[in-house]
């Protein structure tokens, strides 16, 4: 499926431990729009980091879900934010987010 993501749309996934690997998932269906596209993250481990291509926000493993919204709020350059919750699970994030 080609991309066809909307230039106004910025999508933020948010991430904490044990849903890294989700949220690579989400990121990889996304990759065609990477430059769109950012992990919102925390982890005990001050030291863990993801391999991945997209824009990378490390929060405070201390400060959850109201800081991380924050983050988005504070780095979205789009009129359009879309946020996804790493433990969301859907086969086809692509075809989703084409669909708005």
């Amino acid at each position: 499926m080609t991309a066809n993501i909307s230039p106004n749309i910025q999508i933020f996934i948010i991430s904490w431990r044990g849903q890294h690997a989700n949220a690579e998932f989400i990121a990889n269906q996304l990759k065609d729009i990477n430059n769109q596209v950012t992990i919102v993250y925390s982890d005990p481990d001050p030291n863990f980091t993801f391999k991945t291509n997209c824009k990378l926000i490390k929060r405070s493993n201390e400060l959850f879900w109201g800081d991380k919204f924050k983050a988005c709020l504070n780095h979205c350059d789009s009129e359009n934010l879309l946020i996804i919750h790493a433990d969301c699970e859907y086969n086809n994030w692509l075809y989703l987010v084409n669909s708005y």
